[in-house]
């Protein structure tokens, strides 16, 4: 059975701002303008995708959220940008 990954875009704007969240058991730091290859993740090219497991959020030069464990209220949203298949 071949493994799956696909790579999604995170929605923020700088290296001053970066959100830390957990999906498939794993931990990913999404920067803005960055993208991301996130293993396992359901979906098609275009479909937007949150992530309620929001660990840590850095929003600005002054501004941190430490979850325990998630920071309430926060959710990352991103869309797909491709699918893509490892090697069997």
């Amino acid at each position: 059975m071949a493994e799956t990954s696909q790579e999604t875009a995170a929605s923020a704007s700088s290296t001053e701002k970066y959100v830390i969240f957990k999906t498939g058991g794993k931990q990913y730091q999404a920067v803005p303008g960055k993208t991301l290859a996130i293993e396992k993740l359901i979906g098609e090219s275009g479909d937007s995708v949150e992530f309620p497991e929001v660990l840590f959020v850095k929003n600005g030069e002054d501004q941190y959220y430490f979850g325990q464990p998630h920071v309430e209220g926060f959710v990352l949203k991103a869309s797909i940008v491709k699918q893509i298949k490892g090697p069997k």
